[in-house]
């Protein structure tokens, strides 16, 4: 796992069960997570409004919940104290709804969720970490896939990835309240992406190395998907079909 000036190494002990070894890799992606977001170079009174530990997690650098959000692998939403997977308390939270603006649906629960039992806490929390094509969006732009970052840290790393994408998501700012525009062939989408992108993004992607366009394809290729309607028989879709380009992606 990465640190400040070291890497630090975890494993398992045989001698417990399945829940303390899936802990284990609990802690390792709260590690990597908050590596990516910068805790450590961040000063920890303001903790609380980093992306991951304050705003997913509604945590602080007492590591208690000051805001039932998501949680951590041994604070629930709900609980008091460290390992309270079991706490029958009821709080509203937003963990399977989450936005970093706050804007989720929030419900009310308790340990009963996820049965008040330490591994069925750690699976039901990782299944509500963002992921591929989770459509959400922070100060403009998309989040990326979070699991990017346990799948291939080193690759990430390269790519200088952060939990939010470079790219400005279209149709933010002066065109959010406008129609989306879909495109009838692919001259028309190269005019419409200068028209939508902001200058410097253009810029960036037409300079950059090919490779670093997978990038962009969980947040601004989602956009694109589905704005343009790709799953849906658009117009744009059917131009790709009739050139034998079948799938949405």
């Amino acid at each position: 796992m990465p640190g400040p000036q070291r890497s630090r190494v975890y494993h398992y002990n045989y001698q417990r069960g399945a829940s303390e070894a899936v802990e284990d890799h609990m802690h390792q992606i709260e590690e990597v997570l908050n590596f990516v977001d910068g805790r450590d170079r961040t000063p920890a009174e303001q903790w609380p409004s980093l992306l991951f530990w304050g705003k997913f997690v509604g945590s602080d650098q007492t590591g208690k919940i000051v805001r039932p959000g998501c949680g951590w692998s041994h604070y629930p939403p709900n609980a008091g104290a460290d390992y309270d997977w079991g706490n029958k308390r009821y709080v509203e939270t937003d963990i399977e709804d989450w936005h970093p603006d706050g804007s989720g649906k929030r419900q009310r629960m308790n340990c009963d969720r996820w049965g008040g039992d330490s591994l069925t806490w750690f699976v039901y929390w990782m299944q509500n970490v963002p992921g591929a094509d989770n459509g959400l969006s922070y100060q403009g732009k998309p989040l990326n896939n979070w699991w990017v970052f346990i799948g291939d840290f080193d690759a990430a790393m390269r790519r200088k990835m952060t939990l939010v994408s470079d790219a400005a998501k279209p149709g933010t700012g002066e065109q959010a309240d406008q129609e989306v525009y879909i495109p009838k062939d692919l001259d028309d989408c190269f005019a419409e992406l200068k028209r939508l992108l902001p200058k410097d993004e253009v810029a960036k992607m037409k300079s950059g190395p090919e490779d670093d366009m997978i990038l962009y394809h969980h947040g601004l290729g989602t956009w694109l998907r589905n704005n343009w309607g790709l799953w849906k028989g658009s117009r744009m879709s059917k131009w790709f079909n009739e050139r034998g380009i079948q799938h949405p992606r």
